[in-house]
């Protein structure tokens, strides 16, 4: 599968990316072995980098035009 980067999300954490990567790896042997791991892992994020709703929308409102997405569900 194509990294975050090859479509277009240019400014996502690595270790986002390489989770992502890993979980569609198509050898189930380098896929993440349980869901805590992937929890575990986002976790680890959501501490490094916090998300805040207002970061979200502001997200989601920056990309609008180039995802064909008029309105934001409020």
């Amino acid at each position: 599968a194509p990294r975050l980067a090859q479509g277009g999300v240019d400014d996502a954490p690595e270790a986002l990316d390489t989770l992502i990567a890993r979980c569609l790896e198509k050898d189930r042997e380098r896929r993440p072995a349980t869901i805590d791991h992937v929890r575990a892992t986002l976790d680890r994020l959501a501490e490094d980098m916090p998300w805040t709703e207002t970061d979200a929308l502001a997200w989601w409102d920056s990309r609008a035009a180039a995802l064909g997405i008029a309105d934001r569900l409020d």
